[in-house]
């Protein structure tokens, strides 16, 4: 039997947990030697309390647990790129939540987000907030208009100081909102609603930008505005120096790109980029000064998300332009979620919550199956379960983690072993967050997110400032 951990209970404690769900009682008695009676007290009826809409029909699926972990070995196993070893870090401390609006609504939100990495900081004005903004970075601010509030909204995204930092409108009605960097909140809100608008303004933060341009002058240009629009930007000034970063570095969150240079240029770079899954969903913004035949604009097309003509747009313009794309590109793709277990029940049972959810899914029934889709897919979080055969989750966590590609995704481990050891070694191999199964479908989605908020704020705290 590959079950290294037989016989010290876990599969009575799960289903002691599952009867527990349905309103059944179960009881042991065993005797050494002789053997074990289990008695199970089933109601006649059960109270009728239907289950949420996005969830199974059943809970049996997690019922079983999972194959123990394999005894360490080394392995030498490879992926589709040479690894690096990095591991992103996480800030200890929590990043500013500024709110601009009632002492009310700053208490609902310290509720909301109790034990968050989040610290809700009240604003009595515009320049209260640009004050507390130049102190620490927000990671967005909280708006609750009043008569005037729409009138407020339009003077907070022309303040210099602000104009950069995503925002969450929070009012008693939808719409109006459709600026940039705007989420809407409705109030009253619940916490997962609170949640998803958090993780909605991330697609207008700010990350870092591969600019590849074989001319100094313009490099530089490109730099310098960027830096002054809260990026920070990696210069490359030819395709193979961009492919070289691309591999020592984490996937940047866009490249601009120009198409004619000495060496690689942006037609080879392009291919390169949608040949390896790695790279393929990187936003691409060309911004080129040659006329394009009919079939240079298809090849164009075809690796890019926005081609500009340098006789078009200026060097400042390039910023403005970026953020359009890469928060369009964001909002128009589903978020993607690998869910990696070797019982293929609980892989299908996990993929349908999440699905039901909108996520596109992905499953792996091992760790190295994992690494493979998760360079390919790039999902935006990856729920591992840690005792597998072969490669368990520990191995594949530290991988991923190693991985610039995959080193900022978000790992949430889920296991049926709810031991501090398992939680520790969880945690040391990279993990952002750990699930106990069974799992109860109406938490599970509520719970992913928070996790991922949480690693997300983390390690934006720990990210340079454009300025």
């Amino acid at each position: 039997s590959r079950k290294r951990f037989a016989g010290t209970g876990l599969g009575l404690a799960i289903t002691k947990r599952l009867c527990d769900l349905m309103g059944i009682e179960i009881a042991v008695e065993s005797k050494v030697g002789v053997g074990t009676r289990f008695e199970l007290h089933v109601p006649a009826k059960l109270p009728e309390q239907p289950l949420p809409p996005s969830a199974p029909a059943t809970l049996s699926a997690l019922a079983s647990a999972p194959a123990a972990p394999a005894e360490p070995k080394s392995t030498t196993r490879a992926v589709s790129r040479p690894i690096a070893a990095r591991r992103p870090e996480l800030s200890s401390k929590p990043l500013p939540l500024i709110c601009l609006g009632s002492e009310a609504l700053v208490e609902g939100l310290r509720r909301c987000l109790s034990g968050f990495p989040l610290e809700p900081r009240r604003a009595t004005d515009l320049e209260q907030a640009a004050s507390l903004a130049s102190q620490e970075a927000p990671w967005a601010i909280v708006v609750e208009p009043d008569a005037s509030g729409f009138d407020s909204l339009n003077e907070l995204s022309a303040h210099s100081a602000l104009r950069q930092v995503p925002v969450v409108m929070c009012a008693e009605e939808p719409g109006g909102f459709q600026l940039d960097r705007v989420q809407a909140l409705i109030n009253p809100f619940s916490n997962e609603e609170l949640i998803d608008a958090l993780l909605g303004v991330d697609c207008w933060r700010k990350g870092e930008v591969l600019v590849v341009e074989d001319d100094a002058a313009t490099r530089e240009l490109y730099a310098a505005h960027l830096s002054q629009s809260g990026y920070t930007a990696r210069l490359a000034a030819s395709g193979e120096a961009a492919l070289a970063l691309l591999r020592e570095g984490p996937r940047p969150q866009a490249i601009v790109l120009d198409l004619l240079m000495p060496g690689m240029d942006g037609f080879e770079l392009m291919a390169a980029l949608q040949s390896d899954p790695a790279w393929r969903r990187i936003p691409v913004m060309v911004v080129t000064g040659k006329e394009l035949s009919s079939d240079e604009r298809a090849r164009v097309e075809q690796g890019c998300e926005l081609l500009v003509s340098k006789g078009d747009a200026k060097t400042d313009e390039v910023p403005s332009r970026l953020e359009g794309m890469v928060a369009a590109v964001q909002r128009a793709g589903a978020q993607r979620v690998l869910v990696v277990d070797d019982n293929e029940p609980n892989r299908d049972l996990i993929g349908q919550l999440f699905a039901a959810q909108g996520y596109k899914v992905h499953t792996a029934e091992g760790g190295a199956a994992a690494i493979e889709l998760a360079l390919e897919k790039g999902p935006d979080v990856v729920i591992m379960d840690l005792a597998m055969p072969g490669m368990d989750g520990f191995e594949a966590t530290q991988m991923l983690r190693a991985h610039p590609a995959t080193a900022e995704t978000a790992i949430i481990a889920c296991s049926a072993f709810a031991l501090d050891e398992f939680r520790k070694r969880a945690e040391a191999a990279g993990c952002d967050g750990f699930i106990t199964k069974p799992i109860e479908p109406a938490e599970l989605v509520d719970r992913v997110k928070r996790l991922v908020l949480a690693a997300k704020v983390r390690r934006n705290d720990l990210q340079p400032q454009g300025s």
